[in-house]
């Protein structure tokens, strides 16, 4: 099982990507509840812990696919297990309970996981392709808020800081994934296929613009200060030009650019958001 873990991670879900990701998205809403020391370390072990077995499901749901897009990954070719797999997401899971049994967001971790059991199982090859990163992705939504609990704190700011964040990813899956009618495989479901490359544009622009909107009301709850709006200021602008561009050419070439820009659109505000509270704590903003 350790083979086929450590293969896959290196693979897919590689560790100096992946721990500073779980680190910002679950740090940077932490430090508006601030829960205790222990609630911390097992709230960061279980976003970085979900993430990984969601990594996981997900790949071996898209088999198939991949078959076709990617047959060089280590699931389709055969080279790792996918039932080791399996078992090891199962034991993570436990982990994962039992980190949080005691905490206030218990009930919630136990939904989100009874809600990704029923979506893998049922729900992910009926519904359309084009709704499927709404609901994919809905773990991001429930970052902000499980921090939040973790440190009991749940108001208006940690709702807009979840819209904020999983409206941003969303809106980064429709847009690294445009491509023109031509760069499509064919057996292969695709935005572009679903609604054109352009529909995909926009569809992507649209998202950009409402998570923007949901960061300016995280500013205007009072939650971050000028370091915070200055960041999302610096980062729609960027998205601005990349949507414009895409939008006048509707391609893989300027959709690939979103695969780094359209995480960095709400991770830089998220660590904006993160220093000025730790600056706050020692005095210094």
């Amino acid at each position: 099982m350790m083979h086929a873990l450590k293969s896959f991670i290196e693979d897919r879900f590689p560790l100096k990507v992946t721990l500073p990701l779980s680190f910002v998205l679950f740090g940077a809403p932490a430090s508006l509840s601030m829960p205790n020391l222990f609630s911390a370390v097992c709230g960061f072990t279980t976003i970085f812990l979900a993430l990984l077995v969601l990594r996981i499901w997900d790949d071996i749901s898209d088999l198939e696919i991949d078959a076709i897009k990617s047959p060089g990954r280590g699931l389709v070719s055969g080279r790792i297990d996918g039932e080791r797999l399996v078992w090891a997401s199962g034991f993570f899971l436990l982990i994962v309970l039992c980190l949080n049994s005691l905490e206030p967001a218990f009930p919630l971790v136990c939904l989100v996981m009874a809600y990704y059991l029923i979506f893998f199982r049922h729900l992910k090859k009926k519904v359309p392709f084009v709704l499927q990163p709404l609901l994919l992705n809905v773990i991001f939504f429930v970052i902000p808020l499980y921090a939040g609990l973790l440190g009991g704190h749940l108001d208006g700011k940690f709702w807009a800081l979840s819209l904020f964040v999983w409206i941003g990813v969303v809106a980064h899956d429709y847009a690294h994934s445009v491509h023109g009618p031509e760069e499509g495989m064919e057996g292969v479901p695709s935005f572009s296929g679903s609604i054109g490359a352009r529909g995909s544009a926009i569809l992507a622009g649209t998202f950009f613009l409402l998570s923007a909107c949901f960061g300016l009301v995280v500013w205007m709850l009072g939650t971050g200060d000028g370091l915070f709006v200055t960041a999302l200021s610096c980062m729609s602008l960027l998205i601005l030009y990349r949507c414009g561009r895409l939008l006048l050419h509707p391609s893989s070439r300027e959709a690939r650019p979103f695969y780094v820009s359209g995480f960095l659109f709400f991770l830089i505000p998220l660590i904006a958001l993160g220093a000025e509270r730790l600056l706050c704590m020692v005095g210094v903003w």
